[in-house]
């Protein structure tokens, strides 16, 4: 409806013009050929002036003649003649061109309106000067502009009708158009009402046209493979977690079976139970750690840390590690976070070396980020496994004995803490010990 109200304004205004250039071209060329018929007139007058016949003009079937008239003050005054009789003396105003006084050529009275010379004022006088420089006499001619009126009008009636037809016209090709151009929207929409969190592997219809619906749809499935790998990730996560409490609590069940059984095993299973106890205390901090982490928008408190002296520490009760720091690395980082993720790279690397894990802190001179790399002399990682392991509840099938330790979140928890930070975490083969090598940058 706007666009269509927009067209109507615009035609009424281009017809509105079209009708003024119009007027102006018809009404400058019948000036054109008045000015042409007085210089054709001024040029007999000249050869032979008691030859010459007036100026001669047609108002409403009467034929009238305009003879050689007499300046005066800006006013030209002479003869009006029919069939060769004198029947008015006109005076004109020069400067307007209007007739301003019809009087009886023999009487000298004034014709007054209503007079059989009114359509007279309706003429278009043009006067050209025939008595050379300084002359006063002047050839006055007219000519009746009512052709002129005829052929505006009948413009005027051609756009009266061609103008609401182009508006009618236009605004049912836009209904048709935007219609069409938002039935894939409807169809968009129809689907997505259709999609739930039990069927996200539906998908919008993609237009095949290339516009801003076919890249609305394109994004639409986009977000969907998004919230199904999502909820693919959740449904495994809880599945996963669910398996791993499970184990430690069938072990202290069973344990707290065989004490009402047999008092006298009493201490042994309690520190069954008791590791089993910690086990599940360590998933839960895990999962704990990775919610926080996992929230939008999550933001954590930062302070200077070095690193070098935060492995240091880390490193100092373990007996197959050796640390490469010897210069302070400083960053601003969350201290906790990062020894929480070093300490479960040391933890993995010890769980996969044979016999040695090397720890390097240093700066990248390039980026200025910091590094911490933790390398073992274990199996190392498939390359098509080492997106894998960062995924949770995600361990290489040699880890997957309970005994191995771990659940599969450390490695998840470091990626979480770098992302955290703005940083990454990367697994290669350690080129000197040929096992894993992770490196964590930090910027």
């Amino acid at each position: 409806m706007l666009a269509t109200v927009l067209v109507a304004v615009t035609l009424l205004g281009a017809s509105l013009l079209i009708l003024r250039l119009v007027e102006r071209n018809l009404v400058a060329a019948a000036e054109g050929a008045l000015a042409a018929a007085l210089e054709e007139q001024a040029e007999i007058l000249g050869i032979d002036r008691g030859v010459a016949e007036g100026f001669m003009v047609d108002v409403e079937g009467r034929l009238i003649e305009l003879g050689v008239f007499v300046e005066e003050d800006q006013m030209a005054s002479g003869l009006v003649l029919e069939n060769g009789e004198p029947v008015a003396e006109l005076i004109i105003d020069l400067e307007s061109g209007e007739v301003v006084g019809a009087f009886d050529p023999f009487t000298g009275v004034d014709l007054g309106e209503g007079s059989a010379l009114d359509e007279l004022s309706e003429l278009v006088f043009d006067t050209l000067d025939i008595d050379g420089e300084g002359g006063t006499e002047l050839l006055v001619g007219g000519a009746n502009f009512d052709e002129v009126g005829e052929s505006v009008d009948a413009v005027r009636g051609a756009l009266l009708v061609i103008v609401p037809i182009l508006v009618v016209a236009f605004a049912a090709m836009t209904w048709a158009l935007v219609g069409r151009s938002l039935r894939p929207v409807h169809a968009i929409t129809a689907e997505a009402r259709e999609i739930t969190s039990s069927n996200l592997d539906h998908r919008v219809p993609q237009p095949s046209s290339g516009d801003e619906i076919a890249e609305l749809a394109a994004v639409m499935n986009e977000m969907l493979d998004r919230l199904e790998r999502g909820s693919e990730r959740q449904r495994r996560f809880t599945s996963d977690a669910s398996h791993e409490m499970r184990t430690p609590l069938a072990t202290i069940r069973a344990a707290a079976e065989l004490i009402e059984l047999d008092p006298e095993r009493t201490a042994r299973l309690a520190r069954e139970m008791q590791t089993e106890i910690d086990r599940i205390d360590a998933l839960v901090g895990d999962l704990l750690v990775l919610s926080r982490l996992g929230e939008p928008g999550m933001s954590v408190e930062i302070a200077p840390v070095d690193l070098a002296e935060l492995v240091h520490d880390l490193a100092g009760d373990r007996d197959r590690v050796k640390v490469d720091a010897a210069m302070p690395v400083i960053r601003d980082a969350n201290a906790g976070l990062v020894r929480q993720a070093v300490t479960n790279l040391l933890d993995n690397a010890e769980r996969h070396a044979q016999a040695q894990v090397n720890v390097r802190v240093a700066a990248d001179a390039t980026s200025g980020a910091a590094t911490i790399t933790v390398a073992d002399d274990g199996h190392g990682v498939a390359p098509e496994r080492r997106g894998e392991i960062f995924e949770r509840f995600s361990r290489l099938d040699e880890a997957r004995a309970r005994d191995a330790g771990g659940f599969g979140l450390g490695l998840a928890i470091v990626r979480s803490v770098a992302e955290v930070h703005g940083g990454t975490v990367e697994v290669d083969e350690a080129p000197d010990l040929h096992g894993a090598r992770f490196t964590v940058r930090l910027p």
